[in-house]
């Protein structure tokens, strides 16, 4: 254990303050910063700052996590192992996620109102955007490659990414869903129990099922009422 973490378990044991336990946890590196936006103001915070229910392990240098307030997050894990890597979260997030970046340059932009009941993302040297209002089940998945597939005659590389990640605004994602590379979700629409979404499904308004996703049903939408209390009336499709 190195002399910084020495000095913060010292400092937990003295005053039982889960900032020094949090602070000797976790690995360190160089101008990895904290920013909260908050009524349109934006302040930065050290790497060490005791955000409520979030906790970031740094192992980098130049990283920014960047949240807007006010939020209603449960629990929020990040793990950084790398570099100049960034992660911005609107505000009105709500639930649970788990947030993995390996290697540099890693890159997750998470829209306004964006709840989940459990969301793991893990991204290698991505880039991964959510649009605004968007709903995701539990055991979740968003995920890319951290290894490399190769032609075994002509060495070729197979599994370079083509595409970021992208989800549009409005989207439902249902329980057991995975996300891979390349995949891309257009605003209002609904990915299926269990889908393996794996390219670019560029229509509006879809419902996606199936391994590999593909559209089953066009001209659809969605929103939080309870099919026992919906209404023709009802044109609110926010939350």
């Amino acid at each position: 254990m190195n002399i910084k973490k020495q000095y913060y378990r010292f400092l937990y044991h003295i005053t039982k303050s889960t900032k020094y336990r949090h602070l000797y946890k976790q690995d360190f590196g160089i101008n990895n910063k904290i920013y909260i936006i908050e009524n349109g103001i934006k302040q930065e915070y050290p790497a060490y700052y005791d955000l409520k229910n979030i906790n970031i392990h740094w192992n980098g240098n130049n990283n920014n996590f960047t949240i807007a307030m006010p939020n209603s997050i449960k629990n929020m894990d990040i793990y950084i192992n790398g570099s100049n890597n960034n992660i911005i979260i609107g505000e009105n997030a709500r639930g649970s996620f788990n947030i993995r970046l390996y290697y540099d340059n890693n890159y997750v932009n998470s829209g306004n109102r964006v709840e989940a009941l459990y969301l793991c993302i893990m991204l290698h040297s991505d880039s991964l955007t959510i649009g605004n209002n968007c709903m995701f089940s539990n055991l979740i998945n968003i995920l890319t490659d951290g290894h490399s597939v190769i032609d075994d005659k002509t060495k070729e590389l197979l599994n370079m990414p083509k595409h970021n990640i992208t989800i549009g605004n409005h989207v439902w994602v249902c329980q057991g869903v995975t996300i891979l590379k390349n995949a891309k979700i257009a605003d209002n629409s609904i990915v299926a129990h269990s889908a393996l979404v794996t390219k670019p499904i560029n229509e509006t308004n879809v419902i996606i099922a199936g391994n590999p996703a593909k559209i089953v049903k066009r001209n659809i939408n969605w929103n939080h009422v309870s099919p026992l209390n919906y209404s023709s009336e009802t044109t609110d499709f926010s939350f």
